[in-house]
């Protein structure tokens, strides 16, 4: 399972996400540009992480990757 790429871009009013536990792929620039964007819950189910998914979210202080998430 996995959200589509660039679901959330721009949403500037996007605090918290909490992504449901079965998911395996966070898509590339999901949040790019989420500023307002402080906290993440990214589960251990998730394997990829795309590329920029996190691009100019400058709320964003801290961001735990799970130990499955492949380089």
């Amino acid at each position: 399972k996995n959200i589509e790429r660039d679901a959330f871009n721009g949403c500037t009013s996007l605090e918290k996400v909490v992504f449901p536990k079965d998911i395996q792929r966070i898509s590339e620039g999901i949040f790019t540009r989420c500023k307002s964007l402080k906290s993440i819950d990214i589960p251990q189910t998730v394997t990829e992480i795309g590329y920029d998914a996190f691009k100019d979210c400058t709320g964003l202080k801290e961001l735990v990757i799970p130990d499955g998430v492949k380089d």
